[in-house]
């Protein structure tokens, strides 16, 4: 028997931003003036005027930025597209742990979607991950392995979205896997600019799930360009 349709007084959708902030970020690209690290800082209010410019994904939105290098942490909690006022200032150190990220990742996810569903009848999108990185881990494949699979486990209620984007040198057999099947998708592009222009390719669909009357709590959401991967559902306790 198929679920019935549930419908929320209000609904959210968590959005994570994760950043490389390892040492190798320093390095520039090509043989161009611009550092990783600028080009990645190039990127945040890109996505954010490009999630500004859709009212109803902008008052949806709930918005945390992760930094990782050796070990991750968040900077931002969870703040409306309408009040970011940017990304702390951060230096660039340490080694490449996606291991790290990805357990901080899922631990935010967590938190997130708990606080949000305190509230009667509220829905949560599946959160949606944009994760940035030039490619260069240094923690284990095993480590690497576990943590993505404790991530993107069919057995986790949260399990996200997930959009890789590689920048700078990122070689794209490294980061090949980390997208979620279906719903997600791995970009390497050395300029901003065209990552940039990717997200914005992204974010009229995170639009029309939301908009979508048909969408169902724990449905597998709407595709609107096979070129792009994107199917974005509600997640529901017993998804």
């Amino acid at each position: 028997m198929s679920k019935k349709t549930k419908v929320y007084d209000r609904t959210y959708l968590p959005l994570f931003i994760v950043l490389d902030r390892s040492a190798s970020m320093y390095k520039r690209i090509g043989d161009s003036d611009k550092t990783r690290m600028e080009a990645l800082n190039e990127l945040v209010p890109a996505i954010i005027d490009a999630c500004r410019e859709h009212p109803t994904l902008n008052d949806r939105l709930r918005l945390s930025v992760i930094i990782f290098s050796d070990t991750a942490e968040s900077i931002v909690n969870m703040v409306e597209a309408a009040g970011f006022n940017g990304v702390p200032d951060f230096d660039a150190m340490g080694d490449t742990s996606y291991s790290s990220a990805f357990k901080c990742v899922k631990k935010e996810i967590e938190k997130a979607c708990h606080l949000l569903k305190t509230d009667v009848n509220v829905g949560v999108y599946r959160p949606t991950v944009f994760f940035f990185t030039d490619g260069e881990p240094n923690d284990s494949n095993a480590d690497r392995n576990s943590t993505w699979n404790d991530l993107t486990s069919l057995d986790f209620t949260y399990r996200p979205n997930f959009f890789t984007f590689g920048i700078g040198e990122a070689k794209k057999d490294i980061i090949k896997d980390y997208k979620s099947g279906k719903n997600g998708m791995v970009f390497v592009q050395k300029e901003s600019s065209n990552v940039a222009d990717a997200i914005k390719e992204i974010i009229p669909t995170l639009v029309q799930s939301i908009v979508s009357s048909q969408i169902r709590a724990g449905s597998g959401g709407i595709i609107i360009d096979p070129n792009v991967v994107k199917e974005f559902d509600f997640v529901d306790e017993d998804d």
